[in-house]
């Protein structure tokens, strides 16, 4: 039998890595930008996840973008929106 033994600091550095998918961002503009975008679903660290305060752009990992229609037009104006919230996250991401 293989056991494991986890310390605090192991642990910890599992749980920082730890995402969830949460669509919170769609109700209200996430902070950090000066342009009102709200992203259908944002993938976060599970701590600011749970969190209840405003999200920020600094803090999402990725986004997700839901859309019912699929007209050439949808389409192609769907591309343009999650290329813009996707300039949006890399320019308030650190380094």
């Amino acid at each position: 039998m293989v056991r494991y033994f986890i310390g605090l600091r192991q642990l910890v550095l599992i749980l920082q890595t730890i995402r969830i998918w949460v669509a919170d961002g769609a109700n209200a503009p996430l902070q950090g930008s000066d342009a009102n975008q709200k992203p259908d679903l944002v993938l976060l660290p599970a701590d600011v996840a749970r969190a209840s305060k405003r999200l920020d752009w600094r803090d999402v990992s990725a986004i997700g973008e839901m859309k019912i229609n699929k007209t050439p037009n949808t389409v192609k104006s769907s591309y343009i929106e999650a290329a813009g919230k996707t300039a949006l996250l890399l320019y308030a991401q650190d380094g």
